[in-house]
């Protein structure tokens, strides 16, 4: 099992991408650490191994990954079996993409934008809990199967929910939620 938690930093994560405009970003955890990202003048891949133990130790495997602030990016984040705390709501982000395997994920996109977000959630068995921000406008699709879903601070609308600024924000989060098995928590300020 793994913990893995990203979040935002003030400085550059890494020296290339910083001076970049325009980042994408994959991010996979399984039994490695994949960090990918792509700029205009190629690739840096970050590869490392994720288990380490031994007959008498347990095995704990533990991630903090912090990303800059400064560098609009596509983000797209993969984590197996485990639990996951995703703090993202400081990146400047075009898009989002995060899907889980089983276990507990907690995606924070509290935050304010300056533009439109579109994000996309897959979560496949276990507990999901979504902090949404507050000023900007709030849209989620949902496609759930056997799923208990509660929905604090949003209304109903459509095959989904709206939060209050959703009419009257310059600019929207949309959230496409996908879930199999389990629990989804959405938050709204």
């Amino acid at each position: 099992m793994a913990l893995s938690t990203f979040s935002p930093m003030s400085r550059p994560a890494a020296a290339g991408i910083s001076e970049t405009r325009w980042a994408t970003c994959s991010i996979s955890l399984s039994s490695r650490l994949s960090i990918r990202c792509g700029r205009p003048r190629g690739t840096g891949v970050t590869k490392s191994p994720l288990f380490a133990s031994s007959r008498f130790a347990p095995l704990i495997n533990e991630w903090e990954i912090q990303l800059t602030e400064n560098v609009p990016m596509d983000l797209m984040i993969r984590t197996g079996a485990g639990n996951s705390q995703l703090d993202l709501g400081g990146l400047d982000m075009n898009s989002l993409m995060v899907e889980t395997g089983a276990g507990v994920t907690t995606v924070d996109l509290t935050g304010v934008w300056q533009h439109d977000v579109d994000v996309s959630i897959t979560g496949g068995v276990g507990q999901l809990k979504v902090n949404l921000p507050a000023e900007m406008g709030v849209r989620v699709e949902m496609d759930t199967a056997l799923v208990s879903v509660t929905a604090n601070g949003l209304i109903v609308a459509d095959n989904g929910y709206v939060n209050q600024a959703y009419d009257t924000a310059p600019y929207t989060l949309t959230l496409n939620l996908q879930a199999g098995v389990g629990s989804v928590t959405l938050v709204a300020p």
